[in-house]
């Protein structure tokens, strides 16, 4: 649930475009890497209890 709440944090500021370029690039790219990780251990969570 976290990284859900941080992807989202993360892509609102990237978007968002009220800082610099370079910023708004790690952010997005944080963003895209919460949401992962929060993929994949849903993923592991689901076949985990399989």
């Amino acid at each position: 649930m976290y990284f859900v709440f941080s992807g989202v944090l993360f892509t609102y500021f990237g978007l968002k475009g009220e800082f610099i370029l370079a910023y708004n690039g790690i952010a997005l790219f944080m963003a895209w890497a919460s949401f992962f990780l929060a993929f994949s251990a849903f993923k592991k969570e689901r076949s985990g209890e399989n």
